[in-house]
Parts: structure tokens; sequence; C-alpha cells
């Protein structure tokens, strides 16, 4: 049954394997983490994104060694080809390409969304629910047998982001699989929570955002659609026209038949009059599931047009219909159709659009109510939100700026609607043209982008760009191709000799294309983005020989100050600092480009360590192997990374190679006395250092000693803070016996709870630089 696409088009020789990625999760951790630890997905650069995809047939294997993955959680932008994929696994394992398993369930995730009542047992919601083309002949038989064997059996549950409350969802779970009758949100549950079929596996798709941060406590396996690559954009649109004829016309909008010109007058006019009506109702219909993140078309009895509604969304295809009690389908002419089902919009791009034809035209909605719901505002933090809205609030904004004639088609616009878009569109204007986009985080700095690049206005476009801050961040802000694009076509119209940016793109998994794009920018004067990344864009182009690129995109490169966030930051960095000091990207190509290596590593001059002291061990053996190769290095903090002695042994071994070192902070790290031993000599060496935190260590007497005898020996060093540690008297007074010596020194933080209070209060009497709490 999933073997056709829509009508002439098939799996079998359309379909195109996207990338897989299997992503992680991140513990929040660090000493900038929050009291409760939040799970999220690790920010992957487009390198790793490479080296980690899947192919479709590994979905469900396990490596070596791991436990077996009975939970995976399928993450996917809308429209970005989940069912599609699913369809494809369905259709390999009638192939016998799964053999694995013997049964595979696939139910709906609208089916959520049917009356709470207990009407349904375990056996009718995978016999009768799932998406199965003909009835089960021996239910009871091939029941009982799936429940002998669980763990041979898939149950595929596709579209679970119609969930809203995913904590109400897992409350009240079943747990009879042979009896009994519950809600379809109660098996659901029960099925998640492993309380019925244990040991089988399940598959959950889901968007990014939303509700699904709930499920990834619960799954074994996290895999990601990253969307289409250019190549895979092209063999699409191959395989997709290579099946009409050149006098065919290529597949139309879906709105061309509403729309599209009658030949007779008089009635026909007065059809397309109606469609229009009708199409506005709908789009205010679309505008109220984008707001509730939901794909439903809710449809009651009170609206006036019931039927006209129901009628004219299946018959034009902006609607589907899903039949979810078991039922037989029905033609979409609108005649004898049952309440049982549910309908949805025909795809989230359309829903978007028509949402966007409200808020443009609508009358029902203001210019100022307008202006709260699509434009980015200067104050208040951005709420998390679908990309569903993100779209219906960019196609507003480009549909306001559109000629009348293309509005008209859209909705029945008189002499006073039309007046009401007018006003619109100069609020909009007006409302960009105050805008500040300095003071805007990057959330809502690309969202004031992409509605001045809607717009197609080029004086909003230059009020824009010359407005930009010259540090332009997008830091922690996924980019898709089409954000990249706009961020470049905004910024290439623009080319003002007195305007240069420094571009931020750390942590927002943009496309090498998109890159590419951006660093070759003549007013981009420097950039951040993930080193692996920038490796692979810098190969590329050698191997391609743009070399003026590759010098550009070489020479703007900077890193200082570098935050480690991700163990794989540093084996990213290492790598970097191998191709500074070879002078060359690989054996195989020329050094011209590098023959005075990286200006980038040479430039760095502050390195912040933040991962904490779960995955701060994991790499710091990498990190003290490079770190004698940044020479220019002035700063470096290692708090909270559980370096302990041996740490604090590998840490001295690196600081002869690190004479321009000026602050270290090794706060929180389990040093005792054993490391500081061999760490205090090598710290002496420092010419420049004037900053030293040893605060919250294990330091007693003896590291107490060892620090001691090294002072007089760093006279650049002017602030020293041992507090919090575990020496006693002994240790504090030969701290403040060295102390006298050491005149240069500005302050010393001593307190903690071994040393008697009166000692230090006598000790601070004696010389004011010695500091408590």
């Amino acid at each position: 049954m999933f073997q056709e696409t829509e009508a002439g088009l098939s799996l079998a020789s359309h379909y195109v394997d996207v990338r897989l990625v299997q992503r992680q999760i991140l513990i929040g951790s660090g000493k900038n983490a929050n009291k409760c630890l939040e799970k999220d997905l690790v920010v992957m650069g487009d390198t790793e994104r490479r080296r980690g995809s899947l192919a479709r047939s590994q979905v469900f294997e396990s490596s070596a060694g791991a436990k077996p993955k009975r939970s995976i959680v399928l993450l996917g932008n809308a429209g970005m080809g989940k069912s599609t994929l699913i369809k494809k696994l369905c259709v390999d394992w009638s192939d016998g390409l799964l053999p694995q398993f013997d049964f595979v369930f696939l139910l709906d995730g609208k089916a959520l969304t049917l009356p709470p009542e207990p009407t349904h047992s375990l056996q009718s919601l995978l016999l009768h629910l799932s998406s199965s083309p003909l009835p089960c002949p021996h239910p009871q038989d091939v029941f009982n047998h799936v429940l002998s064997v669980p763990e041979r059996v898939l149950v595929i549950f596709d579209g679970f982001e119609v969930v809203r409350d995913m904590e109400g969802l897992l409350q009240c779970p079943a747990d009879d699989s042979r009896g009994g009758t519950y809600s379809v949100r109660q098996l659901f549950s029960g099925l998640l929570q492993r309380r019925l079929l244990p040991g089988c596996s399940l598959l959950l798709s889901a968007r990014p955002r939303g509700t699904v941060s709930g499920l990834l406590r619960r799954a074994d396996s996290l895999l990601e659609l990253s969307g289409f690559s250019p190549p895979d954009i092209e063999r699409y649109l191959g395989q997709y026209f290579s099946g009409h004829s050149q006098q065919a016309p290529a597949p139309a909008p879906v709105l061309a038949p509403v729309l599209a010109p009658a030949p007779e007058e008089e009635e026909e006019e007065e059809e397309e009059e109606e469609n229009r009506y009708v199409l506005s109702e709908l789009s205010g219909l679309a505008w109220q599931g984008v707001k509730g993140h939901s794909s439903l078309l809710t449809l009651t009895l009170e609206h006036t047009i019931y039927v006209r509604l129901r009628v004219f969304g299946l018959r034009t295809g902006l609607v589907h219909s899903h039949w979810l009690r078991g039922g037989q389908g029905r033609d979409c002419d609108g005649d004898d159709i049952s309440d049982d089902n549910i309908l949805s919009w025909a795809h989230p791009f359309l829903q978007s659009f028509l949402g966007g034809v409200h808020l443009s035209v609508s009358r029902c909605v203001s210019d100022r109510a307008l202006l709260t719901q699509i434009l980015p505002q200067p104050r208040g933090r951005r709420r998390p939100q679908g990309e569903c809205l993100d779209l219906a609030q960019r196609f507003a904004v480009g549909l306001l700026f559109r000629n009348k004639a293309e509005l008209r088609d859209l909705a029945t616009l008189d002499t006073g609607a039309m007046s009401a878009v007018v006003a619109k569109r100069a609020a909009v204007t007006s409302h960009l043209e105050n805008l500040h986009p300095a003071e805007l985080n990057p959330a809502r700095l690309l969202e004031a982008c992409h509605c001045v690049y809607e717009t197609g206005d080029a004086h909003l476009v230059r009020q824009l760009v010359r407005n930009l801050p010259e540090v332009l961040s997008f830091q922690g802000v996924p980019l898709c191709p089409v954000d990249a694009f706009v961020v470049w076509n905004l910024l290439d119209q623009c080319r003002t000799p007195r305007r240069r940016f420094c571009l931020g793109l750390e942590d927002t998994g943009l496309r090498i294309t998109g890159l590419k794009l951006l660093t070759g920018l003549h007013n981009i004067n420097s950039y951040r983005a993930c080193i692996a990344d920038t490796i692979t864009l810098w190969e590329e182009l050698e191997q391609s020989g743009e070399e003026e690129l590759l010098k550009a995109a070489v020479s703007k490169l900077t890193l200082n100050p570098f935050r480690v966030t991700q163990v794989s930051h540093v084996q990213h960095l290492s790598t970097l600092v191998k191709i500074h000091t070879n002078r060359r990207l690989s054996d195989n190509l020329s050094d011209g480009v590098l023959g005075e290596g990286i200006p980038a590593v040479r430039d760095l001059h502050k390195l912040e360590f933040e991962l904490g002291p779960v995955n701060g061990p994991l790499a710091l053996p990498k990190l003290l192997e490079l770190l004698p190769a940044l020479h220019s290095l002035q700063h470096l903090d290692l708090e909270n990374s559980k370096l302990g002695d041996s740490g604090a042994e590998g840490l001295a071994e690196a600081l002869s190679s690190l004479s321009s070192l000026q602050i270290i902070n090794l706060s929180q790290n389990c040093i005792g006395d054993h490391g500081l031993e061999r760490l205090a000599p090598a710290l002496s060496t420092l010419p420049s250092l004037h900053c030293l935190s040893l605060y919250s260590n294990v330091i007693s007497d003896g590291g107490a000693d060892s620090m001691a005898a090294v002072l007089p020996q760093m006279t650049s060093l002017s602030d020293l803070d041992v507090k919090y540690n575990r020496f006693t008297a002994l240790g504090a007074q030969s701290l403040a016996s060295s102390l006298r010596d050491c005149p240069w020194i500005k302050s010393l933080g001593m307190w903690n709870a071994c040393i008697p209070y009166g000692v230090l209060e006598r000790l601070q009497q004696q010389d004011p630089r010695i500091q408590l709490l």
C-alpha cells in the first residue's frame, strides 16, 4: 500500500535516500550549568553529520556490545520526509529486508486525538487502528503470536508532535496486554513505558522542537533526518520530472485549480468568488492550527459553512482524511463523509502558507496585532516556536508586499479590505525602519533578516545592514540552508565600504555550502565557526583550485576566545594546531596558502575549558598535549575539570612553552599536595603571570609550603587565591611569611575551615593583603 507516493510516482522509482544522522544528548554540566541538569541535543557540525551518517538498513542495528535498540526516536523538521522514510521502512520489511521483525504495526499520531473514552484494547489498537490494507483474517491467532514473541514486533508511531502534554500522556498507562479497555493515549503510554509488549521495538517520529524533549531520556537511539543535500535535490528533481513528457506541464501548485480563471463568465465568476470565501475561512483555521502547533483541522458543526469547508478542502487536496477507526476510505467529493475520521492539512508548508494568508489579508487581524504576531520585538525573551509558525510569519510579510492582483487571487478584497492590507504594509515598514538590530538576540536577529528579505524592499535591506552590529552573531541558533542564503543575500546586496562584520556561526549546524557562501563575502572581516567544518571547507576549496577564497577563509578565521563545551572541540582544535604546525592541509596538497601558519592559532589568547567534572577528564589528556603549541595563550581557564594531581603534573610540563600566560584558573580541580609540588615550580617560571586561582582544591600544609617556596620568584604575580582548601594554621603561616617577601602581590585569598578564625584574623592584621571571605 506504500509503493505509490502520488499519482504516477512510486517509492521504487522516486525515493531518494536522505542522510540519517545519529544524534546524542548532552547533560548540562560545568561551571555555568543550571541547577537542574537539562538534557538537550548535542550540536553537530556538518562534518560530524557526514561522519555520523547511517544507512536506512542500519536504523535498527546495534553496535557490538551495546544493548539492543528497543526505543528509537526519529527527528526531523516539518516536511523533511519522516513519514516517507517510515513508508520506505515498511516496504523494506514487506520485501524481507528487516528479518528481525515478524510484525510491523504503523500507528498514526493523530490517533492520540481520538476521544479519551476507554474503548480500545491493545489488540484493537494494533489490528484495527494501524495502517493495514486488509482486515486481519485470524486476529486472535495473530495477537497471541504477537504476545508470545514481543521482541520480534516493531511498533511505529508516526507524528508524535500532535502530543502537547508529555507528562499528561504518561499518566495512567495501560498495563494489561491481554484484556481490558483503555483510551488510545493510555495504550500508547503503556507501550512507551514498557507496561505493554515488553521487549518490542518502538520507532517514534517527531519534530526537534516541542514535546520531543520528554522523549529523549527514554530513547536508546536518536536519529535525525538532515534534509536533502544539493546532490539529493538534483537526483530527486531528475527522477520526478523524468516521468513527465515535454508537452505535459509541470505539476501545478495546489491552489492553481482553486483559483484558475474560468472559461464561462457569470456562473464561473460566482464559483470563483465562493472559492475565495471558503479559502479565507480555511486560512483562518490554518492560522489557529499553526498557533496551537497542531496539523489537525478542527471543524465543528458550529461553523456555518461546515459542510462546504470539508467538501472544498477534501476536493482540492488542501486537507487529508485519516480513517482511524478501521473504516474504509471514501471518495473526496464530499458525499457520505463519516464523522469518525480526522482531517489534517495536506502539508505543513501549505498550512503555514494559508496561515500567512490569513494574517496578511484578513480584516480580523489589525495592523497592531500583526506586528506583535509576526515581527521581532526588541524586548523580551523569544519563546521557542515551531518551524511552521516561523514559515507562516515569513509568508505573511512576503504576501503583504506583493501586488494587488496577486492578493486578490487569495481572498475577496474589496476597497476596505485592500485599505487594511495597505495599512498593514505601512505598519510593517515603519516597524522595520525603527528596529535596532544591535538590541536583538541572535534568534530575533535572524527573524529580522527573514522579514526584511521577504519584503523585497531595497531601502529596508540597506537600512538593516547599515544598523547591524559589528559582531554579527547567530551562535546557538540552528541555521538551515534557507537561513544561510537569506543572511548572505542581505549582506551581499549592501557592499558599503564602511561596514565590516565579524560573523559568529558557532553551534549553528550550518552546512559547509552555507559556510562557503558567507565567508566569501567581502564585507566579512572575520568569522567564527565549527573548526571541523572550517577545515573541511578549506580542503574542498584547495581541491577545487579556489585559491583566493581559500586565502580569505584561512585569514578570516578567528578563535579567540575559544570555549570548549564539547569533547569534540578539543579534537578539532588539535587538528587545526597540527595544520598550523605543519603548514599544510594534507600531505598531498601544496602549502602555499599556509606558509605562515594559521593566524587564528597564532592569535589565540584565551581558552576556557567548560566540560565540567564528568566530561572534562575525557578531553584533558588531548588538551594538555596540544597546549604547548599555543604560544600566544594569555588566559587559561580549567575550572571544575577534575584535573587532579596527575593532570596537574601534565599541566606543569606544558607550562614551559606558555611564557605569555597571564591568568590561570585552576579552581575546583581536586589538586592536592603532590600535584602542587610539581606544579608550583613550573608556575614560577612564567614571566607574565599576574593572576592565579587555586580556589577549592584539596591542598594541605605540604602543598601550601610548596606554593610559599616559589612565591618570591613569581615577581609578576599580583593576585593569588587559595581559599577553601585543607591546609591548617601551619600552612597559612608559611604562606603569610612568604608574602612578606613579595611586596608586588596585591591580594592573597586564604580562608578555609581548617584554619582557626583567630589565626586568620591575626595574619590579616599583620598583612592587610590577606583576604578572608
